[in-house]
């Protein structure tokens, strides 16, 4: 069985005039299990497996930045939207 990773974009909120996306990585240990997860509309996410350089070439391929959360608000708001959003 090959592992294959994708990024996968999630939700987003808007605090202080900035829109935060949240990215997910989707790890699949096998290609029936990727068409079954995809068919159900579930998938396997965790926040691990990827480091700072390969997070921001990730956004910049997205025409995005990888953001630094500078205000208690926005840290609470974006923890907020992650907890409400795992599977």
């Amino acid at each position: 069985k090959t592992q294959a990773k994708n990024i996968k974009e999630g939700v987003s909120v808007m605090v202080d005039g900035f829109n935060y996306t949240l990215y997910g990585i989707n790890e699949t240990s096998d290609v029936e299990d990727d068409v079954k997860f995809s068919k159900s509309g579930v998938g396997r996410l965790n926040g691990g497996g990827i480091g700072w350089r390969e997070a921001r070439i990730e956004c910049r391929k997205r025409g995005q930045h990888l953001a630094s959360i500078l205000s208690n608000e926005a840290a609470a708001k974006v923890a907020d939207v992650m907890l409400k959003s795992r599977p």
